[in-house]
């Protein structure tokens, strides 16, 4: 007997978007077999949309907060400098400026653990970058070898633009907590466990129980896992800026 296994998909790494659109697409793929996945597969659907309803919900109203655009430009701002910051980097590791090819060695040394970045979800983004710049400004070394190619004052503007990212992001969960209760980012790691608590469920029905409106049913969801499963592992960072949710999830 060949066991049959769902590819990998990492559901904590995908956004908040990706998350409610996986489902939803999903429950569209269940809505032919529901006599068949019995009482524990029909238990599990049925709160796995619960949730992804609540979740739909919270991602439509966080798009009408008015910080939503603020958050965007600001994140934008950032990625940018970033960005900028990088090039500066490469530009003069080729300098034949030997004092500051040098330098330019140094910094891309500290800074090649953090290339991608701005490829991590929001929240995570703002961590590792407050992470990065605390170990910046505690190095003399690495201050110097900053002002010598010139982005000293490139990285003390993109501390100040991630920490307003910060607070930012922050206002508008207490404003949307306030107004209603919840969040998408709340919501979303529910909903992902809720998911993969329900293909669990057709996984162990298809190897123990198979029927073939099951194995049809596999099959299917394996192709929607196949589809989400290479933005998992290389997230796009979508965050505030999508039409969807203003929240990406890791």
């Amino acid at each position: 007997m060949v066991t049959k296994a769902f590819c990998t998909l990492y559901t904590a790494r995908l956004s908040v978007d990706d998350t409610y659109s996986l489902v939803v697409s999903t429950v569209d793929t269940t809505s032919g077999a529901r006599e068949v996945i019995g009482d524990v597969g029909r238990a599990t659907l049925a709160l796995l949309e619960k949730d992804n309803n609540v979740l739909g919900e919270a991602i439509n109203k966080s798009n009408k907060s008015a910080i939503t655009e603020q958050l965007n430009l600001t994140n934008k701002d950032r990625k940018e400098r970033f960005s900028e910051i990088k090039a500066t980097i490469k530009l003069n590791v080729k300098s034949r400026n030997q004092e500051k090819k040098t330098a330019a060695n140094g910094l891309m040394i500290f800074i090649e653990p953090y290339l991608d970045v701005t490829t991590k979800h929001i929240n995570t983004m703002t961590g590792i970058i407050s992470d990065m710049l605390q170990k910046f400004n505690a190095s003399d070394s690495l201050v110097t070898c900053s002002k010598t190619i010139g982005i000293y004052e490139f990285m003390n503007e993109l501390g100040q633009v991630n920490a307003t990212y910060s607070e930012l992001y922050m206002k508008r969960n207490q404003e949307l907590a306030e107004k209603l209760g919840t969040c998408s980012s709340d919501m979303k790691p529910i909903v992902a466990k809720d998911y993969d608590n329900f293909c669990t469920a057709i996984e162990q029905m298809a190897n123990y129980t198979p029927s073939d409106a099951i194995i049809k049913l596999f099959n299917e969801m394996e192709e929607l896992r196949k589809k989400y499963s290479p933005i998992a592992n290389h997230p796009k960072d979508k965050n505030d800026s999508s039409p969807k949710s203003p929240d990406t999830e890791e």
